[in-house]
């Protein structure tokens, strides 16, 4: 496993990794975007990175959603909670994520979302922004739901998580590309 990891400043690795000609069929950026200064840069080294025919997988957290708008209208939040500054410089949806890549000249090619703990907040019974003692028992819930939907169906569990990214419900997304001129195959389902 030692063989596999590189201990380091991360922007100033891929930099190394370029100029010794390394690419990679996969990369994954897993809640990573949100907390460099310069997301554009980290995803440009990311791309020089990247086969011709490679994947991109980035996850963020869906923050400034129009579900978490929704909430906030309707006073079922006071705060703007998703704002976690100086942890987080830089906020993404769904869309603003596809915008970025595709002025990369990259294409969405599968999206999901994870699940929306978010819709615990509509109830006051399970809002753990409005009492924060109630976060353990809305968290205890996500894991009791999600392994009762991936033990009925892990298919249908990623048809619903991939419904949900369209309307851009859900905790995090969870976003594949690839270059604009290349297509993906996914699984058949």
């Amino acid at each position: 496993m030692k063989n596999f990891f590189i201990e380091g400043e991360l922007i100033e690795n891929m930099k190394n990794l370029y100029v010794l000609g390394k690419t990679f069929d996969v990369i994954t950026l897993n809640n990573l975007l949100e907390h460099v200064i310069d997301p554009n840069n980290t995803i440009d080294l990311a791309l020089k990175l990247l086969t011709n025919d490679g994947v991109l997988i980035i996850e963020v957290p869906n923050d400034f959603s129009n579900y978490q708008f929704f909430l906030k209208e309707n006073k079922f939040i006071n705060e703007e909670f998703w704002l976690a500054y100086p942890d987080h410089l830089t906020y993404f949806t769904k869309t603003s994520l596809n915008n970025l890549l595709s002025s990369k000249n990259m294409k969405e090619v599968f999206s999901l979302a994870d699940f929306p703990i978010d819709i615990f907040l509509s109830n006051v019974q399970s809002n753990y922004i409005l009492d924060k003692s109630k976060g353990n028992d809305a968290h205890k819930s996500r894991i009791l739901v999600d392994n009762f939907l991936n033990s009925e169906s892990i298919e249908k569990t990623i048809n619903l998580y991939a419904a949900m990214s369209k309307i851009g419900l859900g905790r995090q997304i969870i976003s594949f590309f690839k270059k604009n001129n290349n297509e993906i195959q996914l699984p058949k389902q």
